[in-house]
């Protein structure tokens, strides 16, 4: 709000100011300034249409295949009747597949139980890879992530696997990759690694749309 007083411009037509939900202070100092009221709406634009008494807005995605996968942060921290609300939740709003976000260091002794009391809620589960041994057995369909480091071990788990290159840019040690898993048979999506921008996001960008060209045939994450 301190900086709108600067540089805001409001039309002499106009009744009110709204602004981003996130302007928590210094609305006072603004209404002084502008002499019109100043409400402040919705964090998120797309809820708008809720603050103008339009009600929630329901987006259609039937015309588009994809997945969504919802991560349950942290999961094994929390407990499996939390960890399958989460799921219900992240369902209800969306998701197609339910991803046990493992901890990095620890190992879940428990994660049989876990994934196997989301799947009896009919979902999908996709897990990491450190803990993909235990948890397809015990029903996870996808597992993150696979590259020349583990590529041997995804012949035995039996579900479907994420792709990713050694390191981003790696065209070589993915096309290793995926030639590997093709040859034996596992199921796969590939994951050419969207980077942060500033840190190489155009490039990236540039490589989903090679691998994309370059491997029709397979889905990608």
């Amino acid at each position: 709000p301190r900086w709108l007083t600067r540089h805001l411009d409001v039309p002499a037509v106009a009744t009110h100011v709204i602004l981003p939900g996130y302007c928590q202070h210094g609305i006072d100092q603004l209404v002084d300034v502008l002499e019109i009221p100043v409400i402040c709406g919705p964090n998120d634009c797309r809820w708008l249409s809720e603050l103008f008494g339009a009600g929630e807005v329901q987006h259609d995605l039937d015309q588009f295949d994809i997945d969504v996968i919802a991560e349950i942060n942290h999961a094994p921290r929390r407990s499996v009747d939390d960890v399958v609300e989460l799921a219900r939740r992240y369902r209800q709003h969306g998701a197609d597949v339910i991803d046990f976000g493992c901890d990095p260091n620890t190992r879940c002794q428990s994660i049989g139980d876990y994934i196997t009391a989301i799947v009896d809620q009919g979902l999908r589960v996709s897990v990491d890879t450190f803990e993909a041994e235990v948890a397809v057995k015990h029903g996870a369909s996808l597992v993150l992530s696979v590259n020349s480091s583990n590529r041997e071990a995804a012949r035995d788990w039996g579900s479907e696997v994420v792709v990713i290159p050694d390191f981003p840019g790696d065209k070589k040690s993915f096309e290793k990759t995926i030639s590997f898993l093709e040859t034996a048979g596992v199921k796969m999506r590939l994951d050419p690694i969207l980077e942060p921008i500033g840190s190489g996001f155009a490039n990236s960008l540039v490589r989903y749309a090679d691998v994309r060209t370059q491997y029709p045939q397979h889905q990608m994450m």
